[in-house]
């Protein structure tokens, strides 16, 4: 897509990143990087969070249907604020701004802000992460390569995948407090 058809409020954002994610974009030089990505990338389209309840339900046991209770109250009111600001905002992908980009891995919606992925994830980890405080670097470690992998892929900004992060922080985060109080 021509610059002079992008809303002009992205304009210089986009002008300012874009080489940002051509620099991810070019780990994808290489096999093993574009397996592993198209890899995290379709796990991340919802194939992940099965395992996770599971996994959640093994090992929680006493508040196993809280935690997955926060994780699914959290991920429904994350996506009205996801479906407000992406058809609201209407941020081109970096691959439609720039033809050299290639999508990796096919896409769920036309925008790109904010990140649908990284802001699920996020939902998803918060309450376990408050419920199992020892996995807060495993969680972490698992968003932010959902982060990088969204941007070698072509489909995200770095501001787009801190933005899901912070809006699944900032609804999942009062979700699990809000269950606390008795």
């Amino acid at each position: 897509m021509n610059a002079y058809l992008l809303p002009p409020r992205w304009n210089r954002l986009d002008t300012l990143e874009l080489p940002v994610v051509r620099r991810f974009a070019a780990l994808g030089r290489w096999r093993w990087v574009r397996f592993g990505v198209g890899m995290v990338n379709v796990l991340a389209d919802g194939w992940i969070y099965l395992p996770i309840a599971v996994a959640v339900y093994l090992l929680a046991r006493g508040n196993a249907w809280q935690m997955i209770g926060q994780a699914v109250l959290a991920t429904l009111l994350a996506h009205i604020v996801h479906v407000l600001l992406k058809h609201g905002l209407k941020r081109p992908r970096p691959f439609d701004r720039d033809p050299a980009l290639a999508a990796r891995t096919r896409v769920l919606g036309r925008y790109a802000f904010p990140s649908g992925h990284c802001m699920t994830l996020t939902c998803v980890v918060v309450p376990i992460v408050h419920n199992a405080p020892w996995l807060w670097p495993l969680a972490t470690l698992g968003v932010a390569l959902l982060a990088v992998c969204r941007i070698i892929a072509g489909h995200h900004y770095p501001t787009d995948v801190l933005a899901g992060i912070f809006i699944g922080l900032g609804v999942a985060w009062p979700t699990v407090a809000f269950a606390l109080i008795k």
